[in-house]
């Protein structure tokens, strides 16, 4: 499983590069999941995107035994 968390107002990882890059993964046959967060810029998409990424890899481990 992948997760992509991305911001639209990225001006070092552009957005469309990373749309073509979710678009070869998804087409890989790859499990994808892709956020994108409006108005988030390079150096704020980790904290826009803990919650999300929390939760994605939260699902991802095996249950607390």
């Amino acid at each position: 499983p992948i997760l992509i968390a991305q911001g639209d107002a990225d001006t070092t990882v552009f957005k469309p590069y990373t749309d073509q890059l979710q678009g070869e993964l998804a087409g890989a046959g790859n499990q994808l999941t892709y956020k994108t967060y409006s108005g988030v810029g390079h150096g704020d998409v980790v904290v826009a995107a803990e919650p999300d990424a929390l939760s994605f890899f939260r699902a991802q481990l095996p249950p607390r035994g």
